[in-house]
């Protein structure tokens, strides 16, 4: 590169004194350098090229190691080229245009568009899978294309720093990282034109798109580029995004409307638990960029949800509580319309409840807070429909039988006929409902502890008081001579009957 430098420079000399005696010997001096630059190209395209072969990013990746670069004995090689190149090959004086920076473009263009050719093509094909199955996250591999396509360029941009100075080194960089940037960016259009066509099923990865290009925009269109596709297609994929969560709470609405049948066991709603399952992922999986989502969308259908969502937190606390409670309110309409029964109603409400409470256990705190509420307030009213259910057996227990001289004493002299016809009653009446109900009941389920728990002390809290109060002050009376036709069930008995409520040990009486 010295005896290049100083050809180039004696050659200058010579044209610049302009003696005719030297004519041969500079155009001598002309094809020799012009043999020594191409010579000294294709050292430097050669040397490029030993450094750019092209690798696999998902083993550096996944591995967690740093992509390579270049070593300090070949990096100050092709530095000094590069430099030679551009500072000490006059054209004019060769007739041979020689181009370090197109040289450059070329050689490491391909390397970067070739070593990531894969993660686009895996990318890709990920929408080519028929499934009906709700996108898990992670699975397309966009993640760790875009993890790839950052580091690579943040690598290039040092490199290109170093090969060549100020006056070059951003051209060749941009120049150089412009084809696998478009590849980068087209595959994201493509999968987002997918996502729109396919929300049912594709609409989570919508979501992890938009996380995606905001890291490539924020790493790469700031900071090296400047690159406003990247921030346009920010702005697409969160339009994208937008109509996913609009569709998911309209979708809930609509196929709450459209339910037909519900188990004759009283068992939840498998809508709920789809519903849940969806929310559990927007929430734990894309919970900054679901609530970035929700907090643009000023005129969102849960137009009551407007003043609560000021920060993240309040913003998904608030769409949990709009889902939950639309969902729940539709069931029970449908569910009232559907059901002979109120008793089916009340457990059928309760224990979708109950699922909707478990899978509420594995939200944050701050996302369940105002759910909660709402789920306190509808299993208020689904337990006292479900006690409604036993009002026909609880009626039987109101006494107004009024005895002369009370219960004491004589107790077959103090009761006429009519009041002990009246106590007969109330007992057949209430052991032919208290039958019934256990009949009834039978077939329904409720599968979690805590909830069967509760429905059993409530109805116990409402029930065995008054069977008690009555039982005890007719029990040791003279009302009828066949006390076990009447008084069939001891205040022990109704309480093991209502414990084995809603279990496979239901009493059959």
């Amino acid at each position: 590169m010295a005896s290049v430098r100083r050809l180039s420079d004696s050659l200058s000399t010579l044209k610049r004194q302009n003696f005719r005696s030297t004519d041969k010997t500079i155009r001598q001096m002309e094809q020799l350098l012009k043999l020594a630059m191409l010579q000294l190209n294709d050292t430097y395209k050669r040397t490029l090229a030993e450094a750019s072969t092209p690798i696999q990013p998902l083993n550096y990746i996944t591995k967690g190691m740093p992509f390579p670069e270049l070593g300090p004995d070949k990096l100050a090689l092709i530095s000094s080229l590069s430099q030679s190149l551009t500072a000490h090959v006059p054209s004019v004086d060769t007739g041979v245009i020689v181009d370090p920076v197109a040289t450059y473009v070329e050689v490491r263009g391909g390397y970067i568009t070739t070593s990531l050719s894969s993660l686009n093509q895996a990318s890709v094909s990920t929408t080519q899978k028929r499934t009906n199955a709700p996108y898990t996250k992670g699975t397309n591999g966009i993640a760790i294309y875009t993890g790839a396509i950052i580091a690579m360029l943040e690598t290039e941009y040092t490199l290109a720093s170093k090969v060549f100075d100020d006056s070059f080194f951003l051209v060749a960089f941009k120049r150089t990282v412009e084809p696998a940037l478009s590849a980068y960016i087209q595959c994201i259009r493509a999968l987002d034109n997918y996502v729109r066509q396919h929300v049912e099923t594709f609409g989570f990865l919508g979501f992890e798109l938009l996380e995606e290009v905001s890291k490539a925009s924020t790493k790469l269109g700031s900071t090296l580029l400047g690159n406003t596709e990247l921030l346009a297609l920010k702005e697409s994929s969160k339009k994208t995004v937008s109509s996913v969560v609009i569709n998911f709470y309209e979708g809930v609405k609509v196929k709450a409307d459209a339910i037909v049948m519900f188990s004759e066991n009283g068992t939840a709603s498998e809508l709920a638990a789809e519903t849940m399952d969806r929310l559990l992922v927007f929430i734990l999986d894309y919970d900054l960029s679901f609530a970035t989502v929700l907090m643009s969308l000023k005129d969102a259908p849960w137009q009551n949800m407007a003043p609560r969502v000021a920060d993240p937190n309040s913003a998904l606390s608030s769409f949990c509580n709009e889902v939950v409670d639309s969902l729940l309110t539709r069931l029970e309409s449908r569910a009232r319309s559907y059901y002979k029964r109120t008793a089916q109603t009340a457990i059928f409400m309760l224990n979708t409840i109950a699922l909707i409470r478990q899978k509420l256990d594995s939200f944050n705190s701050s996302a369940k807070e105002l759910t909660t509420q709402t789920l306190d307030r509808i299993q208020k009213r689904a337990s006292d429909l479900y006690l409604e259910s036993w009002r026909s057996c609880t009626d039987a227990l109101f006494d107004t039988t009024h005895i002369k001289g009370g219960l004491g004493g004589s107790v077959r002299n103090s009761m006429g006929s009519k009041e002990r016809d009246k106590v007969k009653e109330h007992f057949r009446n209430f052991n032919a409902e208290f039958e019934e109900i256990v009949r009834t009941n039978k077939g329904m389920v409720v599968p979690d502890a805590a909830m069967r728990g509760t429905i059993v002390r409530d109805v116990s809290k409402v029930v065995i008081p008054l069977y008690t109060r009555f039982h005890d002050k007719y029990a040791d009376t003279d009302f009828t001579k066949h006390k076990d036709k009447y008084i069939k069930y001891s205040k022990t008995d109704i309480e093991t009957i209502l414990a084995q409520f809603f279990t496979n040990k239901h009493p059959v009486l």
